[in-house]
């Protein structure tokens, strides 16, 4: 055989082992909207192997954009990189050696989003929701997609296996998914048409570029609720857009037709407490779900009450009555939107004065009156993961988890008006949930409170302001303090890029006001906000979320078919005695936790800006939640689950369910989730 026909099979059977062990080519599928307005396009198993060899990339010129448009980048799925052992890794976020260097998805869009190499952008620094520039070239404006390797020859999707530390296990092959809206500007969801109940619309963002205090579609027919023209709640009982009606969760608000095709949601769920209670009480089977729906980030402003903390047997949250007047985000019959985080992550950590005090006052009677007296009702700033509790009915709105708190200690002083604040880019949503969320693409890595002004139009804010901020892992830098006359004070923090660092600021400041015309505050400056004296905001009339422990478990009151299973979950514990309940501390002891002990510098000089720049959707990324799985915060669950059956048996009369559990709407847990929509 001559050396050219030797050469020529040797290249044959190298082209067929490729294909073999790549699989199946990428596959990509194409939708649009009845208006033409939004296109989502889908990238099953995008090419990793010798096409974009050398950090190159597969040009995929059919998926076009132009100047202007809104686009949100999600990714997820597993890649086989070839070699020996376990090796599937994520294609989004891959562990393991060398995977800071390799084994990642790439992405570019010329002009718009990412770079040719060696400035290459990973598919995991784009995910969330951008805005095409207007200045951008049209003829540029297309997808490519490319993957990062030192061996492309045996990359593809064949041969699956679990991958470094499980990152692969249960996994699909990798996926990429592009939504376009056409004029968004990086508003996405900013069409018409979006007139679906469960909706999730906003009319502005936070300095964060989080949207601000967004309300539902429904019943609003294209009008923002103001004051005097308050938002209509959806129900359990709300139709949906082909008529039918909200359940639980078979019929979800958060899927299609109670949102539109555009509406991104997520679950989040803990549905083995569904299996682990069931035989404890054949009523219970009324409830299918332990979940939550959720829609993504969102900063609202209000008149903050404490409600409750659950105890360490069930999430150990605190939970929050947050009230506006204009009654945005509402739904489920409440007349607040609960806010909740987890103590073990945040408070049993806090060491400053004030928090330190309020975590007394939870901690000191079981009916929380001392915590309700010392807190009040204060004007506070709260930005957390935004959903709904589908673990109870009919579902209502929550702030779960609460990333960031801003509370106005006192508003009755000018020479020392004192905040309360904590910062964090990570948290739970408690105890119907297996998922850790994160805060994603915050601008520059920094996080803004905007205090509003109160002294009037005259009032200086004094040069020094003293600043009391504690965190436990390195020494940084306090918060800036920035004063713009007629707009408002900006608190920055800067947090890791990193969400999933765990870092965690709190503390307190006070501002000290000069060219005082007045000692009663100006009427407050941010619409649907409640007057916020301790009379003037009463406590909900509905029974607390949580039962309180005194020794034994209370026996709730309430409905069950309003309590969920974490109200269901504590009435069965009530049933215990006072030893049985020692005895299932012992089987479940409370973590350990370290209080924060690094605390930044004391004081900060007043920075004065005659105006301050504003972030525009239309060039900065959006912030966005991504979740991931929590298996310490799942195995804990499940050993409550099993002390609990060992040391008090489910009753003999109990029976199985008569309907089977509908499985939960399943979705990777790398999707971002997108913010709500802008009309």
């Amino acid at each position: 055989m001559s050396a050219e026909r030797v050469l020529h099979f040797v290249s044959v059977c190298s082209l067929l082992f490729s294909s073999l062990i790549a699989g199946a080519a990428e596959t990509v599928t194409h939708t649009v909207s009845s208006d033409g307005k939004t296109q989502v396009w889908t990238i099953n198993e995008p090419e990793v192997g010798i096409a974009v060899e050398n950090f190159g990339f597969k040009p995929h010129t059919d998926i076009k954009f132009q100047p202007g448009d809104g686009v949100t980048i999600e990714a997820g799925g597993c890649v086989q990189t070839g070699g020996h052992g376990k090796t599937w890794k994520s294609y989004v976020k891959p562990l393991g050696p060398n995977s800071d260097q390799y084994y990642s998805g790439t992405i570019w869009i010329p002009g718009a989003i990412g770079g040719q190499a060696p400035n290459v952008t990973r598919i995991k620094d784009a995910l969330g929701t951008w805005g095409i520039p207007a200045a951008a070239t049209p003829a540029n404006l297309y997808l490519l997609l490319g993957y990062l390797d030192d061996n492309y020859s045996d990359n593809g999707y064949y041969s699956h296996d679990d991958g470094t530390d499980d990152q692969c296990k249960n996994s699909v092959n990798a996926w990429v998914k592009v939504t376009i809206v056409s004029g968004a500007g990086g508003k996405l969801w900013a069409s018409s048409g979006k007139t679906a109940p469960y909706d999730l619309l906003s009319d502005g963002d936070d300095d964060n570029l989080i949207p601000l205090n967004p309300y539902w579609a429904f019943a609003t027919n294209g009008v923002a609720p103001t004051d005097t023209n308050p938002a209509k709640e959806p129900t359990g009982t709300t139709p949906c857009s082909d008529g039918s009606e909200v359940t639980v969760a078979e019929n979800g608000p958060d899927l299609v037709p109670c949102v539109s095709v555009t509406t991104v949601t997520s679950r989040d769920d803990a549905n083995w407490w569904k299996t682990g209670l069931n035989d404890y009480d054949p009523e219970q089977n009324t409830f299918a779900f332990c979940t939550h729906a959720n829609w993504g980030p969102a900063t609202y402003a209000g008149t903050l009450q404490f409600e409750s903390k659950s105890s360490p047997f069930e999430d150990d949250d605190y939970s929050w009555d947050l009230r506006r007047t204009d009654l945005r985000g509402l739904s489920g019959d409440r007349d607040n939107i609960e806010a909740e985080f987890d103590s073990e992550e945040t408070i049993e950590h806090f060491t400053s004065p004030w928090w330190a005090g309020l975590e007394d006052a939870v901690n000191s009677d079981s009916s929380f009156a001392n915590a309700k007296e010392y807190f009040g009702s204060k004007y506070s700033i709260l930005t957390g993961l935004f959903g709904l509790d589908l673990g109870h009915f009919p579902a209502h709105s929550e702030l779960h988890p609460v990333f960031a708190m801003a509370v106005r200690v006192t508003e009755d002083d000018p020479s020392d008006e004192h905040w309360a604040m904590f910062v964090r880019r990570f948290g739970d949503e408690g105890f119907c949930s297996s998922n850790e969320h994160y805060l994603d693409f915050l601008p520059n890595n920094k996080f803004v409170f905007r205090l509003p002004l109160l002294w009037g139009p005259n009032a200086v804010l004094d040069d020094n302001v003293d600043i009391d901020m504690r965190e436990e892992h390195n020494v940084g830098d306090p918060p800036t303090v920035e004063f713009v006359a007629g707009d408002g004070v900006y608190v920055t923090f800067d947090l890791p890029e990193n969400p999933s660092a765990d870092q965690l600021i709190h503390g307190e400041l006070h501002l000290k006001w000069d060219s005082v015309t007045s000692t009663v505050p100006l009427p407050h400056p941010i619409t649907g906000v409640l007057a916020h004296s301790a009379s003037s905001a009463t406590s909900s009339t509905k029974p607390s979320v949580h039962p309180v422990i005194t020794g034994a478990l209370a026996s709730s009151e309430k409905e069950k078919e309003e309590e969920g299973f974490d109200g269901a979950y504590e009435r069965i514990l009530g049933k215990m005695t006072k030893a049985q309940l020692q005895q299932f501390q012992q089987q479940v002891p409370p973590p350990t936790i370290a209080r924060s002990t690094v605390i930044l510098p004391k004081t900060t000089k007043v920075v004065r800006l005659a105006s301050r720049e504003k972030l525009h959707a239309a060039t900065t990324r959006r912030p966005s939640v991504s979740s991931a799985p929590n298996p310490a915060k799942v195995a804990r669950d499940q050993q409550k689950i099993a002390a609990l059956r060992s040391i008090m048996p489910p009753p003999a009369h109990a029976v199985a369910p008569a309907h089977p559990v509908k499985p939960a709407h399943p979705v990777a847990p790398t999707h971002p989730v997108a913010p709500p929509a802008h009309p």
